[in-house]
């Protein structure tokens, strides 16, 4: 490997094979994907260790700690954003005044 050249391509073609093997959805987006899976499971009375285990021979692999981040996190986001909660808010009980309809307008003095 005396050859600069050589050495290039060498670290060239290992880059390209790293990029290629990152390549695809982040541990994330996968565990996202799978979350009501696990949810279920969870539910149905699996541990979290048997959970980690699972998860680890489909490829996954998680700590134990890293789990329950990411249970906490998702749990979180799926309750700040309901389906269809931005789109179409609660009507208020008919004999009740309207606030949200009436609270960004100009006051009519």
């Amino acid at each position: 490997m005396s050859n600069p050249d050589t050495w290039q391509q060498q670290v060239a073609g290992q880059l390209r094979q790293l990029a290629a093997e990152q390549a695809g959805p982040s541990k994330a987006a996968r565990f996202r994907a799978l979350f009501p899976d696990i949810e279920d499971a969870m539910r149905r009375g699996c541990s979290q260790r048997e959970l980690i285990a699972t998860l680890a021979g489909s490829g996954l692999t998680m700590t134990l700690d890293e789990l329950r981040n990411a249970l906490y996190r998702e749990r979180k986001r799926r309750k700040a954003r309901p389906p269809d909660a931005a789109t179409h808010p609660p009507a208020a009980p008919p004999g009740t005044f309207d606030w949200q309809r009436h609270r960004d307008k100009k006051p009519n003095w």
